[in-house]
């Protein structure tokens, strides 16, 4: 469901993740499985706790989008698919 979601709203990166054959559902799906614990910052990822309980389950896909969104700039930029994944392993990690 996720991938489409990118597919749909980052036309760019969804051609670049495809020449790279990177898959980001590798890195998100830990995201998912965990609920962004060991993924975000701890205050962050309690802060998406308190949405989703409050607002459900979209919450978490709004949240990978914009994590997605808020490191385009850098994955545009990654050289292979290691490092694309990187790249966004790196961006949960660093959101604030």
């Amino acid at each position: 469901c996720l991938r489409e979601m990118v597919q749909d709203r980052f036309k760019e990166l969804r051609k670049l993740l495809e020449n790279l054959g990177a898959d980001p559902e590798v890195v998100t799906m830990q995201w998912f499985m965990c609920m962004y614990v060991n993924c975000l910052p701890l205050e962050t990822t309690l802060r998406v706790w308190d949405v989703f309980f409050y607002e459900g389950g979209a919450t978490l896909f709004r949240v990978a989008l914009a994590l997605v969104k808020t490191c385009m700039d850098d994955l545009l930029k990654a050289k292979n698919a290691t490092d694309a994944m990187q790249r966004l392993t790196e961006a949960a990690q660093n959101a604030q």
